[in-house]
């Protein structure tokens, strides 16, 4: 049973997100403002939060994720809900940290199937974490760095260098946990066209998610990297109609 925190200033539509993810096991709690979110996640520390983008304060959805990423980075699961349709919103869900984007009105059994997923994502991450804290991998046969013409990728700290970039020699790239993961999985097939629903199935494990998703964390990756090199780099490369390639 995960925990999860609904965040949402419309009651009838709090009560069916609760009615909906209670029906699939899990525990739930409601807060009706950004402020009242914060506290009961201060209060309790849920698996996965679904937060409405437009919320009736001072605080928007996306100032609370801003701040739940700031705080916590990614042990929470954050699954943005909107009434608003288009890329811009999703743009600004996933610019702002959150994990998944829903438009209401929204399928409950892919409202369940997204937390579900997510759930499963943040206990793992949290496992990581403590084995990391407590020295268990220690234990454990240790991960070999993964090599490029361009990058270093030390699979064990989720830390990415880009090497011989014109000023500087060698800099580290700063990234989110999910554009680590779309990086690492595009680097292991190196050379091969990787559709979007394979992304989404290896790292997200599920392909029930907006195709979008992988191309903004694609893009984000590519920014990082092109701005650091002061130059496209072009080493992920999009293959029209099919997907994405990596190319050292």
């Amino acid at each position: 049973m995960s925990q999860i925190l609904i965040v949402e200033d419309d009651p009838n539509i709090s009560e069916i997100i609760k009615m909906t993810l209670e029906d699939d096991g899990h525990e739930c709690r409601v807060a009706s403002n950004g402020k009242e979110g914060l506290e009961e996640i201060r209060r309790r520390e849920p698996d996965v939060i679904t937060l409405d983008i437009m919320l009736g304060d001072d605080e928007t959805g996306t100032d609370i994720c801003k701040t739940i990423r700031h705080e916590y980075a990614q042990r929470i699961g954050i699954l943005m809900l909107t009434a608003k349709s288009g890329n811009y919103n999703e743009a600004i869900g996933v610019d702002s940290g959150c994990d998944a984007y829903m438009e209401k009105p929204f399928d409950p059994e892919l409202l369940k199937i997204r937390v579900r997923g997510l759930a499963r994502r943040i206990k793992e991450i949290r496992l990581e974490a403590l084995a990391e804290a407590t020295g268990v991998q220690e234990s454990q046969p240790k991960k070999e760095k993964i090599l490029t013409s361009h990058l270093t990728i030390d699979l064990d700290r989720r830390r990415v260098w880009l090497v011989n970039t014109p000023n500087n020699g060698t800099v580290e790239a700063k990234l989110r946990d999910m554009e680590f993961k779309v990086l690492v999985y595009l680097v292991e097939q190196e050379g091969r066209i990787v559709t979007r629903k394979e992304i989404l199935q290896n790292v997200w494990k599920t392909s029930h998610i907006s195709d979008r998703l992988v191309d903004r964390q694609v893009c984000s990756i590519r920014k990082k990297i092109n701005d650091l090199y002061g130059k496209d780099m072009e080493i992920i490369l999009t293959v029209q109609g099919e997907g994405y390639k990596f190319v050292s």
